[in-house]
């Protein structure tokens, strides 16, 4: 597992009761997810196996386009307007429209065959290892970016919790209609 916050790395009992209440919501309303959670979910669950983040980035973009994009046509506009709507929805602060494309944008280069570099490269020169390179962001612009990943991460992880935990929340994932009018571009 690779973690993008750096913060203390185990649950605390009253996060252990959280986790125990929420998988009890969620084997208790596992048949009623909308196809668009459970899709989100997978790209949730599987994000913290990537050790890139510049790799994770498009599965975290693919997790939140999951629930809100809707067609093929202006999916940069839906993601601009509809992801920082779901964070503010979840009360998660920080996402808003101009980093949103920011993001969508570094998951379009990404998946579409151009380099993201969102940490600089060994300064030595020389060939080495992934194992004698440093851990983790090095620079301000390392902490900043793994930050902004992080904070998707957030929203996601936010996003498909309360679709678990609350059913209203949920029905809005069941049809196009629901997620335009709810989150409309």
């Amino acid at each position: 597992i690779w973690r993008l916050h750096r913060d203390r790395e185990w649950l605390d009992a009253p996060e252990g009761r959280e986790l125990a209440a929420l998988l009890a919501a969620y084997w208790e309303c596992r048949e009623q997810l909308p196809p668009r959670v459970r899709r989100a979910m997978w790209r949730m669950a599987y994000a913290p196996r990537m050790r890139w983040a510049d790799m994770v980035l498009p599965i975290l973009v693919g997790g939140l386009e999951a629930l809100l994009k809707i067609g093929r046509r202006d999916l940069t506009q839906q993601f601009k307007k509809r992801a920082p709507a779901l964070a503010a929805d979840g009360g998660i602060d920080g996402l808003d429209e101009d980093l949103a494309e920011r993001l969508y944008d570094g998951r379009s280069d990404w998946v579409h065959g151009s380099h993201v570099q969102l940490f600089a490269s060994p300064s030595t020169g020389a060939d080495t290892s992934a194992n004698e390179q440093p851990e983790g962001p090095q620079s301000s612009d390392e902490r900043s970016a793994l930050a902004e990943v992080a904070l998707l991460q957030d929203v996601l992880r936010g996003a498909v919790r309360r679709a678990i935990e609350d059913a209203e929340f949920r029905q809005v994932f069941v049809a196009d209609e629901t997620i335009a009018e709810r989150w409309p571009v």
